[in-house]
């Protein structure tokens, strides 16, 4: 039987140490997708119309890669979290919007900026692009049939906002409801093993850390200060 600390016992401590390395290994591999995909996206000459199929030729091999990567990372995890072996399946590669990159820039020249604020602002959209195909990969591997665990929990970063901060307290029945966040998210979904919750706990000490940093008033008073623009804007 496990020796049990104050509050962990071996095992959670273990978990959380897995979670925690498993998040900064799919962030790390996701952050060189998106830089990849930002570096493609730079690269072109033009932003036209006729220009998205290019982007799409040269950055699709990326996203590939990084998603069978990011899935392989998922599968390590999960044998190691939940005790099981993971059965290979096939991959249902995500879909990449990857014409977010040129809408983005197209508006920002609409709305009047510089050629080179939109194009900056395209590219930005580009990474955020690579990013999440990345996670999807690691996402559609979580959600395969035949995962033993008794739900899902979104592990909030250390710069989450209140509404991540929100959702980080509940646990998902399946990965697919727990895969949901605004543009740009980097909260990780992670199993909920049977007898261990580490998501919960890393959440636990982050909002403290939140909290002692200012982080969640400074959200809220953003939050609210946004409102009262919206109201301006309507009345």
């Amino acid at each position: 039987m496990a020796t049990k600390t104050a509050t962990l016992t071996i095992t959670d401590i273990e978990a959380v140490e897995l979670t925690l390395a498993y998040i900064h290994a799919l962030d790390e591999l996701a952050n060189q997708v998106g830089l990849a995909l930002r570096d493609v996206f730079e690269q072109l000459e033009h932003i036209n119309r006729a220009d998205i199929e290019q982007f799409i030729a040269e950055a699709t091999p990326f996203t590939r890669a990084g998603a069978t990567e990011a899935a392989d990372l998922a599968s390590a995890y999960l044998a190691e979290i939940t005790g099981a072996p993971i059965r290979p399946s096939d991959l249902t590669m995500p879909e990449v919007a990857f014409d977010g990159p040129f809408l983005r820039t197209w508006h920002q020249l609409k709305e009047g900026y510089t050629y080179q604020e939109a194009r900056e602002s395209g590219a930005s959209i580009a990474e955020l692009t690579g990013r999440d195909a990345t996670r999807d990969g690691a996402s559609a591997r979580m959600g395969q049939p035949g995962t033993k665990v008794r739900g899902w929990r979104r592990v909030i970063t250390a710069g989450a906002c209140e509404w991540c901060q929100v959702v980080g307290t509940q646990i998902y029945r399946t990965q697919e409801s727990a895969t949901f966040g605004h543009h740009g998210c980097k909260c990780e979904i992670v199993a909920v093993p049977y007898g261990t919750d580490p998501g919960k706990a890393i959440n636990k000490v982050r909002l403290t850390e939140l909290r002692k940093s200012g982080a969640v008033q400074r959200v809220s008073e953003a939050r609210e200060r946004s409102r009262e623009r919206e109201r301006e804007r309507r009345y």
